[in-house]
């Protein structure tokens, strides 16, 4: 029977005949049962770290329906994890051996508290087996560290009493970088900070 069959009676005769004997006739029954069965992945999602003021999208949710009838599927958020994520679509009716993919999106506001939030993304059906499915999912919200990129020094050598150097870099964050500083250390091993002045995410 092949994958998807519709479900029903499906019957056929079987006919046998020989040269000296007659024949024989046989009517065959076969009954193929409604089949609703889904499956989909990831089975989790695990901890993900992410930082407050970001947002991004996760991997998807793919659903599979390996049945041979349509079923519909609902996905839900579940626990401390709710007011982040995003699912698009919320409902779908999945055709027989079809598969479709679920988008799932973060959105971390600035000022949210640093921690652990746990939940889950349930997948529910009315009329397809199993009736549900949990993924679990956790976001590890952390504030993460200045990025700093692109260091340079023009020119690399100069005299030390009379010479200049421009030291420059591209410094990003979640959050607005509140300053930024170059730490000289000088040939008597003291050292000296120097501020430096912005130009949108490029400090010199």
């Amino acid at each position: 029977v092949p994958s998807g069959q519709t479900p029903g009676l499906y019957w056929t005769y079987i006919n046998g005949s020989s040269t000296n004997d007659g024949g024989n006739l046989t009517l065959v029954n076969l009954q193929v049962p409604s089949n609703g069965s889904w499956i989909s992945t990831p089975a989790s999602y695990g901890s993900i770290p992410v930082a407050p003021n970001t947002s991004g999208t996760l991997q998807n949710i793919t659903v599979a329906n390996i049945g041979n009838v349509d079923i519909d599927l609902q996905f839900f958020r579940q626990g401390a994890i709710t007011s982040f994520i995003t699912i698009y679509p919320l409902a779908t009716n999945l055709a027989k051996q079809a598969s479709q993919n679920i988008t799932v999106t973060y959105n971390i506001p600035a000022g949210t508290s640093p921690g652990l939030y746990e939940g889950n993304i349930s997948v529910q059906s009315s009329n397809g087996t199993p009736t549900s499915r949990n993924i679990a999912l956790n976001l590890n919200i952390t504030d993460t560290p200045p990025n700093i990129q692109n260091v340079t020094a023009t020119p690399q050598s100069f005299e030390i009493v009379d010479g200049n150097s421009t030291i420059r870099a591209t410094i990003t964050d979640n959050n607005a970088v509140s300053a930024a500083w170059v730490s000289v250390l000088l040939p008597n091993t003291s050292t000296q900070n120097r501020s430096m002045s912005a130009n949108g995410s490029l400090y010199t």
